[in-house]
């Protein structure tokens, strides 16, 4: 059986005259929420359509039960090409086992199924379910812990304060950079009381290289103050006193919690924002949406030190730009074919480029 053509601007009407078609109780033009009225070139097309039996499958897979053959199959195929060309379609389930297409990747409308029920080899990979995230999720945790074991906080420091110090360094600029900064300013001064007492352009002197050293050298000395003033000159362990720091937000926060105290927290940087998009562990549209859905995947104990392995394995082998998907460990098999093809076209979503 020839699929049946679509005229341009009627598969609402179309859909709806293939369900009473199936549905004869249901009028042809009895109007249905959200659509048009069915044109009478579409009444035409379809009133001549045998019923539908009821039936109920999942996606990609045609209802063949109670025919002898392919001959026999009552299946008929919209083929919206000539209005819908260029734009993916899903298939879902309505009432009385009729389909109908909708957005969503996985199905386009250029496709034509066989009244056989049985799909095309070319169509098989497509159609796959994707991995589940917490299937995904744990054979890339298995590829970082083989290729960073040991890994270790890139950024040089000895205790809590001075981590915390080097985190706010690091913003907008290198750990590498960081790290050639901080000896000469912790030479100075390397506790919250010594560093109270330094004037701010003495500080911005010793970080000048660091992007936005003014703003950074203000926040250096104000936080250093109120250490000393709210806490005693120690570095609290909890999130609303870190973050009531001058300079200090949520992210670097949570570095100094994982890295300095060992509690349970997950740091989302550039780099992990990125990468958790890349791999389909987010649709990371923004960093708290990245760091709840990271949290759900792994455990708590793990946070801290996934934290690092991802870093560090972004830095070596998932650059942002130029990147080889297919010799990527992870990506090759973690990322979709659209986010290889819009990365591929230099306009990626949901993650900034760094």
């Amino acid at each position: 059986m020839k699929p049946l053509l679509l005229e341009q601007g009627a598969l609402g009407g179309l859909v709806r005259g293939v369900v009473a078609s199936a549905h004869p109780s249901r009028g042809i033009h009895d109007p249905v929420p959200g659509e048009r009225a069915v044109p009478a070139k579409c009444v035409e097309r379809v009133s001549h359509l045998p019923r539908v039996p009821p039936h109920s499958c999942e996606f990609g897979d045609l209802p063949v039960g109670g025919h002898s053959s392919s001959r026999d199959a009552r299946h008929h195929v919209i083929d919206a090409s000539a209005s819908l060309r260029g734009h993916s379609r899903r298939l879902a389930r309505i009432s009385g086992g009729i389909w109908r297409a909708r957005g969503g990747p996985g199905f386009s409308a250029d496709r034509r199924v066989p009244s056989s029920g049985r799909r095309p080899a070319r169509w098989r990979a497509t159609l796959t379910p994707e991995v589940k995230r917490s299937e995904k999720a744990r054979r890339i945790e298995d590829i970082l812990q083989r290729l960073h074991a040991e890994a270790l906080t890139p950024l040089d420091h000895e205790d809590a304060y001075t981590l915390l110090v080097s985190v706010l360094l690091s913003a907008q600029c290198t750990d590498a950079r960081v790290n050639l900064v901080t000896p000469g300013l912790f030479a100075v001064a390397r506790t919250p009381e010594a560093m109270a007492q330094v004037p701010v352009r003495e500080i911005q002197r010793c970080i000048r290289s660091c992007g936005l050293a003014p703003s950074k050298a203000r926040n250096i000395k104000a936080l250093s103050q109120m250490l000393v003033a709210r806490h005693g000159g120690r570095v609290p362990d909890d999130f609303d006193a870190l973050e009531a720091l001058p300079g200090v937000g949520h992210k670097t926060a949570s570095v100094v919690i994982a890295q300095a105290f060992g509690k349970p927290a997950f740091p989302v940087d550039t780099h992990i924002h990125r990468l958790a998009g890349r791999w389909g562990l987010s649709r990371a549209r923004n960093v708290v949406e990245v760091e709840r859905d990271l949290k759900r995947l792994f455990a708590p104990e793990d946070w801290g030190k996934i934290h690092l392995q991802i870093i560090l394995f972004g830095r070596s082998h998932c650059p942002a730009r130029g990147h080889d998907f297919a010799a990527c460990p992870i990506c090759s098999w973690a990322a979709s074919r659209a986010r290889i093809a819009r990365e591929g076209r230099g306009t990626s979503k949901g993650s900034p480029v760094s």
